[in-house]
Order: structure tokens, then sequence, then C-alpha cells
């Protein structure tokens, strides 16, 4: 874990490293980087390749549903019925996860807040952390534009 890349951009590079090693060629390497790097952020995967796109709303649905992702993403990504999703979630509980994604998205806005400006993480910071331990002022786009002082 870096002290200031995203979560994704950490875990993108620690897949390459590993498919490196592995001896995989660059082609795969690099869409499989992609699809890492982009998995949180369906508003650029899904228009990116098709793996890329599949894997951003893959992971999605398994967090939301087909009933939120669907509409969100279409059926070109979105294959899940809702009756296979809560057979998969029967099968798989995911008891306690709402609150362990919530744990570790905080502790990733205390231990490297550098990677989470203008992404989704630093939401969770911004409502779960004291103004003393977590900001996104001065760090969010409109703050640096409107500090520019050139018009």
């Amino acid at each position: 874990m870096t002290p200031d890349k995203r979560f994704e951009v950490d875990g993108a590079n620690a897949t390459r490293t590993f498919s490196k090693n592995e001896g995989w060629d660059a082609e795969r390497i690099q869409l499989v980087w992609d699809a890492i790097a982009l998995h949180a952020t369906p508003e650029i995967a899904l228009h990116s390749r098709p793996f890329i796109g599949l894997v951003s709303a893959s992971i999605a649905t398994e967090l939301f549903s087909p009933e939120v992702t669907l509409p969100m993403m279409g059926p070109y990504h979105v294959a899940a019925t809702i009756e296979e999703w809560r057979t998969v979630s029967e099968e798989f509980p995911r008891k306690g996860l709402k609150v362990h994604l919530r744990d570790t998205l905080m502790d990733l806005c205390l231990k490297k807040p550098e990677g989470t400006y203008g992404n989704f993480v630093g939401d969770f910071g911004h409502n779960y952390l004291e103004d003393d331990q977590y900001s996104q002022v001065g760090r969010r786009f409109v703050d640096l534009i409107e500090s520019e002082t050139r018009d």
C-alpha cells in the first residue's frame, strides 16, 4: 500500500508485478491493470474495452444487486438476474460486509488521504470522520479552480 495512490492503482500495480513474474504477455497485463484500476469508476470503465466494463459491472452487481446496476449499466454489462443474485447471496452470505467496507474506506482516508481525494473513498471520510481527522477542503477540483488567481 502506497501512501499517496488510490487503492485501485495500488491493486493494479501489485497485479502487474505478479503478472510479469508469471510471464504474462504485455497486452494481457495491461488489460488486467486497466480492469482493476477502473473497477470502481464505471463511468469510464463501461466505455472502455468490454472486459473492463464487465469487471466493473460485475463488482458493482455483487455489492448492490442487479436491481441497482442494471438500470445504471445496462443489459450488455449486467447479465445476472435478481434471482441468481439472491441465490448466490444466500449461499455465500456477506454478513458484516457493509460495516467492513465502511471501516476499510475510513481507514484509507486516515492512513493515505492523498489517495482518497477526488473519488468515492473520500465520501466516507467526509461522512464518518471528524474534520480534524479528514477533510477534502482545498483538495477538491472546485477548490483548486476557485483558488487559481488567473481569470
